[in-house]
């Protein structure tokens, strides 16, 4: 099976993000914020632990704007925010219009999820990508229904790594809108880093950030400029 289009482009968008818009349009620092971040229907607390920044868009000719929230991780040695110093730490926060999908129950919307995202075993993840890892369970620890879910991708040549192959490790939380179950929210971090190095574990400073989720009664509003088409790696 293959994944509708714009959840491979919700499985892609990080790394796209991350690559295409730098760290150049004057982060904030997270913890400095002046608290949560307000967006129609949704709240969200960014990280507090961590050199963490929130960082606006600067949208770039050839690349999709599709997060609405980005969030970049300073890593120790690092001259500047999303820098390739061998590493790069980044998450953020999706609206999708579903559209016409619809759910009977929960276990009907992760079965659903674990198809489109997974796919068969053979199959790839965003821009080629080959699955080398996929988790996907109910999450119960916000009032929807939400799908917490893990997948590890190989990531082909890439040049911030002088050409070396390298993983893509999301972890995510896709929860529908209780209020308006047409839209899902998609919170993830990722880490790209080569082969040879060791993922961070960051479960202690990105976990207040995904449970900092609150859903309002407003009307959501879904990004509206992804590409309608199966994106390709930013030109190397």
């Amino acid at each position: 099976m293959r994944p509708p289009r714009g959840v491979r482009l919700a499985i892609a968008c990080c790394v796209l993000a991350a690559m295409a818009c730098g760290g150049s349009e004057s982060p904030g620092r997270a913890a400095d914020s002046t608290g949560r971040i307000e967006l129609p229907g949704l709240s969200i607390l960014p990280p507090q632990k961590g050199d963490w920044f929130v960082q606006p868009y600067a949208h770039k000719e050839g690349y999709p704007l599709t997060a609405v929230i980005r969030i970049s991780k300073k890593l120790p040695g690092a001259s500047t925010i999303g820098a390739w110093d061998g590493r790069l730490v980044f998450g953020g926060l999706m609206v999708l219009d579903l559209k016409d999908q619809k759910f009977a129950t929960p276990a009907e919307f992760l079965e659903s999820f674990k198809g489109e995202r997974a796919g068969d075993s053979d199959e790839s993840g965003a821009q080629g990508q080959p699955y080398v890892e996929f988790e996907a369970a109910l999450d119960e620890s916000l009032p929807s229904t939400c799908v917490r879910y893990r997948h590890l991708t190989e990531v082909g040549p890439v040049e911030g790594f002088s050409g070396s192959p390298a993983f893509n490790s999301t972890h995510g939380l896709y929860c529908l809108h209780p209020n308006w179950p047409r839209y899902a929210i998609d919170v993830t971090y990722s880490q790209l880093y080569a082969r040879s190095q060791t993922p961070l574990s960051l479960e202690g400073e990105m976990e207040p950030f995904f449970t900092s989720l609150v859903f309002t009664s407003a009307h959501p509003v879904a990004v509206t400029s992804l590409a309608r088409r199966r994106l390709r790696g930013p030109p190397g």
